[in-house]
């Protein structure tokens, strides 16, 4: 099964690339469940399958495409870096403002990258979550934030990973906004809201146009 992002691949039955961990199985895009090959209509929210959806597939949220295996800790190898990003997923997920889970999140990030040079999506996600971590709003660092997005889409652009190419776009739209750079965020997030809109990535939109309506 080749990945249609980074041309990786796989093995027979796999959910997600082993070279760059984006999303292989079809999945539906209101509620981001898990479908069979052919299927119409989702069997979990009765939403209808887009056509043509045997392509590139597409996602409701950052849990449709993030693999539900990785649960170990980074100790040397592949697998236990997918530990790591998802002790990172789940630890951002359940910040509430919690300083130290925010530290926790980050050290756990930079461990991620520091132990993911041969696996660039992998990486591409764990500098996502550092953005995502250091312009959140207990604690932003403007600086690490607009560091960590653009090595981000450095990766992820050339391997095909749209969800995280606009969830980029989208993260540099909010800390622009924030800082005051009114055209750096329009651009930001206009980009963000069109690839949305083209993936069908609705929760996401609602936000990227909420974000675009704070600058009218």
């Amino acid at each position: 099964m080749r990945c249609p992002g980074c041309q990786h691949e796989n093995p027979a039955g796999s959910n997600f690339c082993l070279g760059c961990g984006a999303r292989l199985a079809l999945a539906c895009a209101v509620c981001g469940a898990d479908l069979p090959a052919g299927a119409c209509y989702c069997n979990k929210c009765g939403a209808p399958v887009a056509a043509g959806s045997g392509g590139p597939p597409r996602f409701a949220s950052p849990g449709a495409y993030t693999p539900k295996h990785l649960a170990e800790k980074i100790l040397t190898s592949k697998a236990a870096l997918e530990g790591e990003r998802k002790q990172v997923t789940v630890l951002f997920a359940d910040l509430k403002g919690s300083m130290e889970l925010l530290d926790e999140a980050r050290r756990l990030g930079d461990r991620a990258v520091e132990l993911s040079p041969g696996h660039q999506g992998f990486m591409a996600h764990a500098l996502h979550l550092l953005g995502d971590i250091a312009t959140h709003p207990d604690r932003l660092d403007a600086e690490r934030g607009e560091a960590h997005y653009p090595k981000a889409l450095a990766l992820a652009e050339p391997r095909g990973m749209r969800p995280l190419i606009a969830h980029c776009h989208l993260g540099l739209g909010k800390l622009y906004r924030r800082t005051a750079k009114r055209q750096e965020a329009r651009e930001h997030l206009t980009t963000a809201t069109t690839m949305y809109r083209e993936t069908d990535m609705l929760f996401w939109l609602e936000q990227a146009e909420a974000e675009l309506r704070e600058l009218a």
